[in-house]
């Protein structure tokens, strides 16, 4: 029953439109430790069969989002190291503490951006609103809707109530506005060795930002860090024309990957960091045995490859 309610709760974040890439990972630990906190029998293989199962569900949930493969694959890795259940649920109870890593990210983002007056932003990510929100009144931040389902509002909201001021335009209308900005600073769903992945228009406004000569940061943890590329997928059109003429194709592209070279810093928990160090970072990475296999099972019909 736990095993199953477990493996539910994995399945519906695959769901998860609104909520952050940070807000999903957290959901997908709250999950874990409570089943390893409450799974008292079975036999090691059993165990880690379970946990290779749920993992490779938690992978495929948001293809998009680096940080839920990375979970899996640190947790395969313990689970394929350690020599009991005991281990492996001490082992995993540690691990799971340093994806808390929001206060460091905070410290050094706001550090680097105190002095900025203006900030652009794009989509609505929980650690972005944290490092404004830090940053605190005086400060003057232009959101973008974020079509189509305009989670840029909620930021907006919640930016204007801890006391910024904020300006709400279009997601188009930023780039009449990008002079006006000292930085721009969002969020990522992964970081890839081609680059970050989020929300769509955000290449855009850093290819933009890049040639105007306007600093771009991209706040993420390390456990966003990607080895591998990965097609990004088509959401429901509906989302974008409800009911359009038949002889129309609408597609909803819902990410972007803006290059490595296109971001000046990552603002991240070991520090602030140049696109070299981060590559550096990817490169070390060591996927599960058990994960190998998905990454070419992902499908590829009706896909934007990277």
């Amino acid at each position: 029953m736990l095993y199953d309610q477990t493996l539910k709760t994995i399945k519906a974040l695959s769901k998860e439109k609104l909520s952050g890439a940070t807000e999903i990972e957290a959901k997908a630990l709250e999950a874990f430790t409570y089943f390893i906190g409450h799974t008292h029998d079975g036999s090691l293989a059993s165990f880690r069969d379970k946990l290779t199962t749920l993992c490779i569900q938690l992978a495929q949930a948001q293809p998009s989002m680096a940080s839920l493969f990375n979970l899996s694959n640190d947790i395969l890795h313990i689970s394929n190291a350690e020599e009991s259940i005991k281990e492996i649920k001490e082992s995993l109870t540690t691990c799971f503490t340093h994806y808390d890593c929001t206060d460091s990210i905070l410290r050094y983002a706001v550090e680097l951006l105190s002095e900025n007056s203006c900030i652009v932003t794009h989509s609505r990510s929980s650690i972005v609103l944290q490092i404004l929100t830090k940053i605190g009144q005086g400060l003057h931040v232009i959101c973008t809707e974020s079509r189509p389902l305009n989670e840029g509002r909620r930021l907006a909201s919640e930016l204007a109530s801890s006391g910024a001021t904020v300006t709400l335009v279009v997601d188009t209308a930023i780039f009449s506005l990008l002079q006006k900005a000292e930085c721009v600073l969002f969020g990522a769903d992964a970081v890839t060795p081609l680059g970050v992945v989020n929300k769509i228009g955000t290449m855009g406004i850093a290819n933009v930002a890049t040639e105007q000569g306007i600093p771009v940061y991209a706040a993420t943890s390390l456990h966003k860090l990607c080895p591998y590329s990965f097609p990004i997928s088509l959401r429901d059109h509906h989302e974008v024309w409800e009911n359009p003429p038949g002889d129309i194709e609408v597609k909803n592209f819902y990410f972007d990957i803006t290059p490595l070279s296109h971001i000046d810093k990552f603002l991240t928990e070991k520090g602030v960091l140049d696109p070299s160090n981060i590559t550096e970072n990817i490169q070390s990475i060591q996927v599960a045995p058990q994960l190998l296999s998905i990454l070419t099972q992902i499908p590829r019909d009706d896909r934007v490859i990277i």
